[in-house]
């Protein structure tokens, strides 16, 4: 307690008790405190947890959220690094914490300075304390990067990180020679992108030895993914995981995301045809413009202005009984109505 709360002896100190003298505290700091017996004693927290009958309720440990906090360090340290977005002119600490959806934490790191965190997680993930190795790992926009995709694909993990910048996502393909898929549909102009399969063919064998490297400890994956890519360009082999990553990339991307998508499309497109088929009942004398079928077929439901991402939501049902549509806005009538809220408090 006192080291985790950065308290110091004096507050746990208890001259009544033993125990908890000065002496012995310090004595029990410098002999027992280790990282190997802090993970020791972390692994039977870990696994208590998972005994407990509530927790099956909230997953079976295959889901693990990795994320860092950071830490100004005042003092030169072997593990403090600079970095002015975050400490400005002094040096910090990353620490990582991988925590399962048993709300049990499972691996730790700590990383000098605040590098990017993928070239830390993959680390943390394959010293675990004590837990099932997770499935799926989910990260914030900091750790993507399409060679780390590459290298959790190879190690099974199903990489998931948080995208911030998800419109500006590149949506690959991999065709393979001889294999017709048959077109992507809708998503034939988004998937533009080719996947080039050749170079993770050419330099199979040479991944799996470095899938192995990692699982057995002999290299860190820190030190391998800034091998792959010295001065911002890309080795061979580390094109090639970055090639095996665009294949797992835009499954990740849609997995979930399909379906809500597809949802938001079908809500938008039965009132797009609504609001179409009341503009052509419309008497000529009321209508602006004439309801054109090359006009409509311009239309798209995959506008996103009438779609709210941020804040609260409410998901009470809002369609009337039996199924039909809410009243269309009139959008002159709303023109109107703005008009005359002009100057109004």
């Amino acid at each position: 307690m006192s080291e985790a709360c950065n308290i110091g002896y004096t507050p746990v100190i208890d001259a009544d008790d033993e125990a908890l003298s000065r002496a012995r505290l310090v004595h029990v700091d410098q002999y027992y405190l280790r990282a190997d017996t802090i993970a020791a004693a972390n692994a039977k927290l870990i696994e208590a947890q998972g005994r407990v009958a509530i927790v099956e309720h909230w997953g079976e440990g295959l889901l693990a959220s990795v994320d860092g906090l950071r830490f100004v360090v005042p003092k030169r340290t072997i593990n403090a690094g600079p970095s002015p977005k975050y400490y400005h002119f002094k040096r910090g600490i990353t620490w990582l914490n991988a925590v399962n959806d048993q709300v049990a934490g499972i691996g730790k790191m700590v990383v000098p300075g605040t590098p990017r965190d993928s070239l830390h997680i993959l680390d943390t993930l394959l010293n675990l304390d004590a837990g099932v190795k997770p499935d799926m790992v989910a990260t914030d926009n900091a750790s993507y990067s399409d060679m780390v995709f590459g290298l959790f694909s190879m190690l099974v993990y199903n990489f998931s990180p948080r995208f911030k910048d998800l419109a500006d996502q590149r949506f690959w393909r991999a065709e393979m020679p001889g294999v017709d898929t048959g077109g992507y549909g809708p998503l034939e102009p988004l998937a533009c992108n080719k996947v080039n399969l050749n170079k993770a063919v050419t330099h199979w064998p040479d991944m799996l030895r470095v899938a192995g490297s990692l699982v057995t400890g002999q290299v860190r994956a820190y030190d391998l993914l800034r091998m792959f890519g010295r001065e911002g360009r890309p080795t061979p082999l580390g094109t090639a995981f970055a090639e095996y990553g665009r294949i797992a990339k835009p499954l990740h991307l849609l997995r979930a995301l399909g379906l809500v998508l597809n949802a938001a499309v079908l809500w938008t497109t039965r009132y797009l045809d609504a609001a179409v088929e009341e503009l052509r009942a419309l008497p000529a004398d009321e209508c602006e413009h004439d309801v054109l079928n090359e006009d409509v077929a311009r239309l798209s439901p995959l506008k996103h202005a009438n779609l709210n991402v941020l804040g609260r939501y409410s998901f009470r049902a809002s369609t009337p009984a039996g199924g039909g549509l809410r009243p269309l806005r009139n959008p002159a009538a709303a023109e109107r109505d703005d008009d005359d809220d002009d100057g109004e408090d």
